[in-house]
């Protein structure tokens, strides 16, 4: 190491030195003691001021084969059940249920084929509610629809097309692409892609109008869709969708668009393709988008993870609305991509969005791709998350679900708050929705595998007042040292003058036991024998007073003695009386042979 580094070490030791009473006495000080207990206990506090509450209402037995959400129907503000029933022999039951009474129910052919949460929109805008169905039968796909507060079916085994499932087990979801009236005669159409696993297909894009009774779909593709977003041209005003797909090795590489790749896509209106497939990543990876929207445009953010063992990279890239690539990273796969995912807050700043991480960590990233924050979750696992308003302010709130934990997690849009709730039992959640309950606050409702949960949300009404709260938790610390503090000087203050007492006493005694005039002609005496050239008596009394004098000054601050030491004591001086007085009297102390002389005994 350098001098200069030695002398740095002996500056700061120093300073520490020569400073150290003054950092002891301001730590030390009840001020400064009491804010750090206070902070100790504060945080120690249930979370009782958070800015936003959560708590569980409510939980059930969730029935197999019982897919059940909330919807209001109506517009009433008031939701109506909905329950999807599969338990039936190659049928599916849809049963809706206003004010916890039945409404209606329907039933159609086929296995429930599942869109999580059911599909519903008011088509021709006259304020009620039509909802979806999707089934498979006889190796085809099947749309319903009926109005069920109308109790009118309006589809009845419309053929989408053909669906033949892998191994008789049903393996396609329905992807939500919304509903639109593109041909303006006031009944919208709705978009929605097939996306299946093993069998491969369908893996298309469709749209369905009501009023003409037709069907479009995309040209075929292996291309397994998880995520559409729909937006429209900012100079054409035109209607597309854009949607990434997974690498997942199902088809063969020849197949047009194979999931041996993820795919970027883009589709307009009529389901054609707005721009040519953009291949994004390689078998196998997952793939998320999401869309920002500035004073600069709309960009679009695409992210592939890849976990193969072949040396491709997992890639973050940035395209503008025509699909040109304007930015992109490559990272090394690690534990903390897996389910990884990407968000956005779409009330607050479209500058720059979130990488959700598995290892608990949210980064926040600019358009450029730069990280300029980070925030710790309390996830650590699986990132499985939803989107919705919750307390019905105009944001989205975000949920993930801690698997490990059995926890629910909800963020606020901008992920400056969030609160935790315990669901136990819940080993999977597979829906969530909202129970609007008129004035009265709406209900989160959530269904897992084997419960289902009931949970309000809510700001928080003792938010404000956790800074009084806080400051008198200071005080009454504050206080309390005070008292310690004046309790610890009042003891000190007599500990102080008990020994003082002690002390005098302690003299007072030794005065009593030598007396100056005894011990003045004890000298003199002791001196005269010098004098007559009596050396040795001399000496045999100067013994004695000097064993006197130790045995005084040694138990002055004893308050009990034992017999033997306190007959010899007594002794002693008794044969230096006798040696000042010229043996003018005698003594003797007698004791009974049975007397214990190792006895305590108080101090004469």
């Amino acid at each position: 190491m350098s001098e200069k580094y030695f002398k740095l070490i002996k500056y700061f030791r120093g300073f520490i030195g020569e400073h150290r009473t003054g950092v002891i006495n301001i730590s030390t000080h009840p001020l400064v003691l009491s804010l750090l207990i206070s902070i100790i206990i504060i945080s120690a506090l249930p979370q009782i001021f958070d800015k936003y509450t959560a708590k569980m209402i409510s939980k059930n037995k969730h029935v197999p084969y019982q897919n059940i959400n909330y919807t209001d129907l109506d517009c009433d503000n008031i939701s109506e059940k909905i329950s999807i029933e599969t338990n039936y022999d190659n049928k599916t039951c849809l049963r809706v249920y206003k004010n916890n009474k039945v409404v209606g129910q329907w039933n159609f052919n086929g296995k429930y084929i599942s869109s999580d949460p059911p599909f519903w929109n008011d088509l021709d805008s006259d304020g009620l509610s039509e909802l979806f169905v999707f089934t498979n039968h006889d190796n085809k796909m099947f749309l319903n629809c009926v109005s069920p507060l109308k109790n009118i079916v309006l589809i009845k085994d419309r053929e989408i097309c053909r669906y033949i499932p892998f191994d008789k087990s049903i393996d396609c979801v329905i992807i939500p692409c919304g509903f639109y009236d593109e041909n303006q005669d006031g009944i919208k159409e709705f978009y929605f892609f097939a996306n299946t696993g093993f069998s491969v297909q369908p893996r298309k894009m469709f749209a369905y109008d009501l009023a003409k009774d037709t069907l479009y779909f995309s040209e075929k593709s292996c291309a397994g869709v998880e995520k559409v977003l729909a937006d429209y041209g900012s100079k054409t005003n035109d209607l597309y969708f854009l949607t990434v797909s997974n690498a997942v090795g199902n088809c063969d590489e020849n197949i047009p668009h194979s999931d041996m790749y993820a795919w970027l896509m883009v589709f307009n209106n009529d389901l054609s393709f707005k721009y040519n497939p953009i291949k994004i990543g390689y078998y196998p990876s997952n793939s998320h988008v999401i869309s920002l929207k500035n004073n600069k445009g709309t960009f679009f953010v695409v992210l592939n993870i890849y976990s193969g063992t072949n040396g491709h990279y997992t890639t973050l890239a940035v395209y503008d609305q025509n699909l040109n690539k304007l930015k992109e990273k490559k990272f090394l796969y690690s534990d903390e991509w897996e389910n990884a995912h990407l968000y956005c807050d779409e009330i607050g700043n479209p500058d720059y969005f979130y990488i959700l991480k598995n290892n608990g960590t949210f980064e926040r990233v600019d358009i450029g791709l730069n990280i300029i924050g980070k925030i710790n979750s309390p996830l650590v696992d699986d990132l499985k998350y939803f989107v919705m308003d919750i307390d019905r302010d105009g944001k989205n709130e975000l949920l993930l679900w801690n698997y490990n934990l059995q926890q629910l997690v909800i963020f606020r849009n901008d992920l400056s708050d969030y609160v935790t709730v315990n669901c136990p039992g819940a080993n999977n959640i597979q829906s969530v929705s909202l129970k609007l309950n008129g004035a009265n606050s709406p209900e989160l409702f959530v269904q897992a595998n084997n419960y289902l949960y009931t949970i309000v949300y809510k700001a928080n009404s003792l938010y404000y007042l956790r800074f009084p709260f806080y400051g008198g938790i200071y005080l009454i610390v504050f206080l309390f040292i005070l008292l310690l503090q004046k309790t610890q000087r009042h003891r000190a203050e007599l500990k102080y003058e008990t020994e003082k007492r002690i002390i005098e006493l302690q003299m007072k005694a030794i005065k009593n036991q030598v007396d100056p005039h005894f011990t003045l002609n004890i000298i003199n005496s002791i001196g005269s024998l010098f004098y007559k050239q009596n050396k040795d008596k001399a000496d045999h009394i100067f013994g004695k007073y000097s064993k006197l004098l130790r045995q005084t000054i040694l138990n002055s601050d004893k308050i009990i003695t034992t017999l033997a030491d306190e007959f010899d004591y007594v002794k002693n001086y008794l044969d230096l009386e006798q040696f000042r007085y010229n043996d003018k009297f005698n003594y003797e102390i007698k004791t009974d042979h049975e007397t214990n002389l190792g006895i305590n005994t108080p101090k004469c």
